[in-house]
């Protein structure tokens, strides 16, 4: 008796299983598969297509199986309860995220070290000066937040290597050209509790008072470079977003941190700006609300909605100018919310982001002939492991 009960459950579970399986196998497959995830800012592996080649050298099985799992029925429920689990077990790293009580998302720290491929970096940039004597050039070091907030992570958690990379990397490209160091700025300016003030909690950036703090810094050390006239933090005016924030950190936890953020933003109380989104014509002239603060109205907002984001090339003609002087500068995401900052200082601001600017910057500069070129990267942001985007292939 007892035997033909389990038998009878044995059946209904292998049957309930397999009519699981079918089901998800079946809705994965004629649901129509999704491009990107919002939520891994990824793109999303598609079907392939049946080839005997594919088939004989196991490229079409391999290739199913990576777009049957991104495109598995459901899975953003399930990863985001998974994620809810987690939490609720109060495990250290949620999806590689550490989340403080007090609400602040921290990355898992990365613990390579890599001067080779530092250095590579550091000789394409000595390259590119060699190629344009008459060009300065300028290398900023942005402060991520992983690096500037390192305090936060508990005493238990292995030390990354975030701090050894930035301190190679700048003692070899000091060599190069001037170094604008903005950690040792902040370090010198703020104590743990007053840098929490320059950084989004769930987001990778820091908000628009970092940026500020961030241009001054930079700004600073240019002006013993070029004939440039600094502006006193009176010539800035300074305003809040008051909507829900959406952090890039948070958005990989499926939005489950409820943290309260501020949203600054910088602008200066002068600005005559012409901006073209490309090379300066006509046809390419835009509306400055239409290039920076563009989602602003959104419920929810992010970082790019708030300030800029990765154009492959803007330029910004300022009336204002008190020179003719033409920098280019070469940015990540980080310069973003800076953006509106630094062209008062400029005749000409040409902003070029690399991982999506189609032309060569050796060729950009032997034609137009700036007077700098200022890179400003954020310190995660100082070699490429691939050359294809690569923010060091000039």
């Amino acid at each position: 008796m007892k035997n033909s009960i389990w038998r009878k459950l044995s059946f209904w579970f292998v049957a309930l299983f397999g009519i699981a399986i079918s089901f998800f196998y079946a809705a994965t497959i004629f649901t129509p598969a999704r491009t990107i995830s919002s939520i891994e800012n990824r793109s999303l592996a598609q079907k392939p297509g049946i080839t005997i080649s594919g088939i004989w050298n196991k490229t079409y099985f391999d290739g199913f199986s990576t777009f049957f799992y991104d495109q598995l029925y459901k899975r953003d429920a399930f990863i985001k309860t998974y994620t809810k689990l987690q939490m609720l077990l109060g495990k250290t790293f949620v999806n590689n995220y550490y989340i403080t009580d007090d609400k602040w998302i921290i990355p898992r720290p990365a613990y390579g070290y890599y001067p080779d491929l530092i250095n590579k970096s550091v000789e394409n940039l000595k390259e590119l000066k060699k190629d344009n004597p008459t060009t300065k050039f300028v290398f900023a070091v942005l402060p991520h937040k992983i690096n500037a907030l390192s305090n936060k992570y508990p005493s238990w958690v292995p030390k990354g290597s975030g701090e050894k990379n930035r301190s190679y990397f700048i003692n070899e490209v000091q060599n190069v050209m001037p170094t604008i160091d903005v950690l040792k700025s902040f370090n010198e300016q703020f104590d743990n509790k007053t840098m929490d003030d320059l950084y989004f909690r769930t987001d990778h950036h820091w908000n628009g008072t970092g940026a500020y703090y961030g241009y001054q810094a930079i700004m600073e050390k240019l002006a013993k470079i070029v004939p440039i006239h600094l502006q006193n933090k009176e010539a800035f005016q300074e305003e809040f977003i008051h909507r829900n924030f959406l952090g890039s950190f948070n958005r990989q936890l499926y939005g489950l941190v409820n943290a309260k953020e501020e949203i600054p933003v910088w602008k200066p109380k002068q600005m005559n700006y012409t901006i073209y989104r490309g090379p300066v014509n006509a046809k390419n002239e835009v509306n400055v609300d239409s290039i920076f603060g563009s989602g602003v109205s959104k419920e929810t907002v992010s970082y790019v909605d708030v300030y800029t984001t990765d154009y492959p090339e803007l330029n910004v003609l300022n009336k204002l100018a008190k020179n003719d002087l033409h920098v280019v500068v070469i940015k990540d995401s980080y310069f973003d919310s800076m953006f509106l900052l630094l062209p008062q200082h400029f005749a000409h601001t040409t902003v070029l982001d690399l991982r999506y600017y189609q032309g060569s910057l050796n060729n950009y500069i032997k034609t137009n002939k700036p007077d700098i070129v200022l890179f400003t990267y954020n310190d995660t942001n100082l070699f490429s492991t691939t050359e294809h985007a690569s923010p060091y292939k000039f």
